[in-house]
């Protein structure tokens, strides 16, 4: 019987190392995809300098995500988040200097994890609940402030919006990432949480305070794009933002996190997944595809991603 049960653990090894290889595979065949029929355009130096601006907020934010998905959360609001994050940090920018502006759009992309995160320990309300109504507060301020007061960012900060800089910023972000869930004690609790709650608590691991902490880890990369979003758009529009969370999510679930979160959760996934999505949309136009058509074929794929990788039962795990 013993012997048994280590062929099963071994065989379960085994699935894991192969099932860790798909998201790389995929990234591998896509590039080689549309590297043929775009004739090599995909790799023009023009297109892999867009390429980065796309994929830079997006693996900022899912590196972010990571800790709040590893413990088995969910977070709606980021998009609205970021949205309010480029309005405020506007204002601030203007009145003051752009490092002003930094530290003001890191402090309230933190204050609404914290407020989504301490809202969903405190009361027990799901975190899909409290992050939608995070977005809705949100989404709420920029629409009536934008619709009667316009403001656009001084020229002189639009210096932020270039690609080396963006490159060097993700790079850091990336690798402390890697250091902060990998190799530090929140990293190892929030997989230990994700794996088992119940069993976590009694191993003296301090659930709600972890829990909150990956939602304030998450606002502070939010805060983090919206001030180079501020670089590039150089103005706050009801849009702001839009979309974010859902590309976060397919992001993560592309590069092979488990939404119930665990062992399985690594920040390379945040990595791969990004770059599927952004190269896939990209590849997709560079193609001849329709912008429209893009987001639909992304919600077939999100889709598809759910029915494969879903497990049956985590609804009723109470991480959510």
């Amino acid at each position: 019987m013993t012997k048994l049960k280590r062929i099963d653990h071994l065989n379960d090894d085994v699935r894991q190392k192969i099932q860790q290889l798909f998201p790389i595979a995929g990234l591998l065949f896509i590039l080689v995809f549309f590297a043929v029929v775009t004739g090599g355009r995909i790799f023009s130096k023009t297109n892999m300098v867009s390429l980065l601006n796309q994929a830079f907020t997006l693996m900022i934010a899912a590196a972010g995500g990571t800790f709040v998905y590893a413990h088995g959360g969910m977070d709606m609001s980021i998009g609205a988040v970021q949205g309010l994050c480029v309005w405020i940090g506007i204002v601030a920018i203007n009145a003051a200097n752009w490092f002003v502006g930094l530290i003001v759009v890191l402090l309230l992309g933190m204050f609404c994890g914290l407020v989504t995160g301490g809202t969903h320990v405190s009361l027990g309300i799901p975190a899909f609940i409290t992050s939608m109504c995070v977005s809705y507060i949100c989404r709420g301020i920029v629409t009536t402030v934008v619709a009667n007061h316009s403001i656009r960012v001084t020229p002189s900060f639009y210096v932020f919006n270039n690609w080396v800089l963006k490159l060097v910023v993700l790079a850091v972000v990336i690798t402390l990432g890697v250091i902060l869930f990998e190799f530090t004690r929140i990293g190892k609790s929030l997989k230990a949480i994700g794996g088992n709650e119940t069993a976590a608590f009694f191993d003296g691991i301090d659930v709600r305070k972890n829990k909150v902490m990956a939602y304030v880890m998450l606002g502070f990369c939010v805060g983090l794009t919206a001030f180079f979003a501020i670089s590039r758009e150089g103005a706050a529009s009801a849009g702001t933002g839009g979309g974010l969370e859902l590309d976060m999510m397919l992001a993560v679930a592309l590069g092979g996190l488990p939404f119930t979160g665990g062992a399985g959760a690594h920040m390379s996934c945040a990595v791969i997944g990004s770059l599927i999505i952004t190269i896939l949309g990209n590849g997709l136009v560079l193609w001849g595809v329709p912008v429209e058509a893009v987001e639909g074929i992304k919600g077939i794929l999100f889709l598809a991603v759910i029915a494969i990788t879903y497990e049956k039962g985590s609804a009723n795990r109470g991480l959510m």
